[in-house]
This record gives structure tokens, sequence and C-alpha cells, in this order.
């Protein structure tokens, strides 16, 4: 009772924060603003959203199936929904520096007993590793010049 009383309460608070976030973002539409929204959606092709949203979502399940690969050449077994859903909440986590790919191995551990290591060696190998040679010239570019150019000149 109390993990379904915990669960709720989740659900609660996000839900509230979604709408602080939906009025936020519209508590200072003039009326004149409403009616071009509202006229904006009468007037909308919502058919084009068809082949964009299979399209999104074929490739998001791609991405899935080539994570669940990986998953599985580690010795571990893991569902395709669970891959599925696990890359769809990490797209939404992606807030900060690779967040996402943290949470996504945090949710796969959880959902199918798969050690947070084996997630946390994937992401290192396919997401962080390519980055660090960029980002180690990045920080020597930033360090300060300690010789004098004109220096043969004087």
């Amino acid at each position: 009772m109390k993990k379904k009383l915990l669960v709720l309460l989740q659900y609660v608070f996000f839900a509230a924060l979604a709408a602080f976030f939906v009025w936020l973002s519209v508590k200072n539409m003039t009326r004149q603003d409403w009616i071009k929204l509202e006229d904006s959606l009468h007037r909308a092709n919502y058919w084009l959203l068809v082949p964009v949203l299979g399209l999104l979502l074929a490739s998001h399940w791609l991405r899935a199936l080539r994570w669940r690969q990986l998953i599985v050449s580690m010795g571990y077994k893991t569902s395709i929904l669970n891959c599925f859903l696990a890359v769809m909440i990490g797209y939404f986590a992606n807030i900060g520096a690779r967040l996402g790919e943290v949470l996504k191995c945090t949710i796969i551990a959880r959902y199918d007993k798969v050690p947070r290591q084996a997630g946390r060696h994937h992401c290192s190998r396919t997401r962080l590793r390519p980055h660090l040679p960029a980002e180690c010239l990045r920080a020597y570019a930033d360090l300060p010049v300690r010789c004098d150019p004109l220096a043969h000149c004087r």
C-alpha cells in the first residue's frame, strides 16, 4: 500500500509540474494570440505528422535494437520493449551532459537485472569515449600561451 501511494504521489507531482510549465508558457498570451493559435490549429494538416512519427519511432526502435544487441553480446538478457522504453526515457532526460545515458543504464538494471556496470561500459564505449579526444584538445587549446612570439624581434 505504501509503495502504491508513493507511485501515485509521483504521478501527481509530475502532472502538477507539467501543468505549471504549461501555465508558465501561456500566462502572458493575449486574446489575439489565442485567436491566432486556434486559427493555426484549425488550418494545420495533421496528416503530415503520420510519416514523421512513423520514421521517428522506427529510428528509436532501431536504436533500442542496437542497444539490446550490445547488452546481449555481454551475456545478459533484456527485452526489446524495455530497451525501447529506456531509450525513450533517456531522450526525455537528456538535459545535461549525457544524463539520459546514465538513466538508460539504471532503468535496464532495475527492470531486467542487468548490472549497471555493463550498461555503463556500453555508455562509455559508444557515447563518452569518442568525445574525449576532442575535449582534451579543447582543454589544451584553452591553456595560456607561455612563450613570447615576438621574443626574437627584440
